[in-house]
């Protein structure tokens, strides 16, 4: 049997209207942005990000040591050899960071506009009779919920 419902009706139905609005209730709005951008990684990447983070901060402090070696006289050889290595391991913590990151992530503001660009459209589509509904609007909500019941 196809239903005649709302856009947002059923995401009710599913996840329950309340906790739809109390997760994205002004108080609980912004714990649930962060816990959507925290979702785009894994334990395992956030695992390898800080890693990555502590390695590269860890080797800017050697190298800062190693400028204030030379600077208080130490061979100018020596020094260089501890610069390069530190350079190297740095360098690949970079680009395993780069690696981990790269894929594009949105921030929690990006998430956030889309979500009120959703419930714009939501409150558009419930002002809307079937009457004032665009009737390219009108036959793809029922065809998705009929292709949703058929399965």
């Amino acid at each position: 049997m196809v239903r005649d419902e709302r856009p947002g009706q059923r995401l009710g139905r599913v996840f329950g209207t309340h906790r739809v609005r109390r997760v994205f209730s002004p108080t609980s709005l912004r714990t649930t942005l962060q816990a959507m951008v925290d979702a785009q990684y894994d334990d395992a990447d956030q695992h390898r990000v800080i890693a990555a983070q502590e390695k590269i901060a860890t080797c800017r402090t050697k190298l800062d040591r190693y400028r204030a070696a030379l600077d208080a006289g130490t061979d100018p050889v020596l020094v260089q050899q501890w610069i390069t290595q530190v350079q190297a391991e740095k360098a690949v913590a970079e680009a395993d960071l780069r690696r981990i990151t790269g894929r594009r992530i949105m921030t929690a503001e990006e998430i956030n506009t889309l979500v009120e660009a959703m419930a714009a459209s939501r409150r558009s589509c419930a002002k809307q009779t079937p009457r004032t509904k665009p009737r390219s609007t009108a036959n793809s909500e029922s065809s998705s919920f009929t292709s949703r019941a058929s399965a």
